[in-house]
C-alpha cells in the first residue's frame, strides 16, 4: 500500500493542472491518517479505501492549482478525484 500512496502523491507532481504538488511528507501524513482510519475500523491493515477516503481530505490544502486550473476555475478535489480514477488500486499478490 505504501508504494501505491507514494505513486499517487508522486503523480501530482507531474500533471499539468498543478504548478506545485504533494511533498514526500504529504505521503507519509497520507500513510499515517490511512493507518489510524484502518485502526479505527477495527483493523491493523490500510486498504484502498481508507487511502482513497483520505486522499483528497489530506492532499488538498498540499497542491497549488497552475495557471491553466485557475482560468478553468478546477477545484483541487477534482483534481485528486481524477488522478484516484487513472492510478490502479494495487492488487493483492497471489
Amino acid at each position: 500500500m505504501q508504494s501505491y500512496i507514494v505513486d499517487l502523491t508522486r503523480r501530482t507532481r507531474e500533471i499539468e493542472t498543478v504548478s506545485l504538488g504533494a511533498s514526500p511528507r504529504a505521503s507519509i501524513a497520507l500513510t499515517k491518517t490511512a493507518r489510524s482510519r484502518a485502526l479505527i475500523h477495527g483493523r491493523l491493515y490500510v486498504v484502498p479505501d481508507d487511502v482513497k477516503y483520505l486522499a483528497a481530505r489530506v492532499l488538498e490544502h498540499r497542491l497549488v492549482p497552475s495557471a491553466l486550473a485557475r482560468s478553468q476555475q478546477l477545484p483541487v478535489e477534482s483534481m485528486i478525484d481524477d488522478l484516484l480514477q487513472e492510478k490502479p488500486i494495487p492488487q493483492k499478490p497471489a
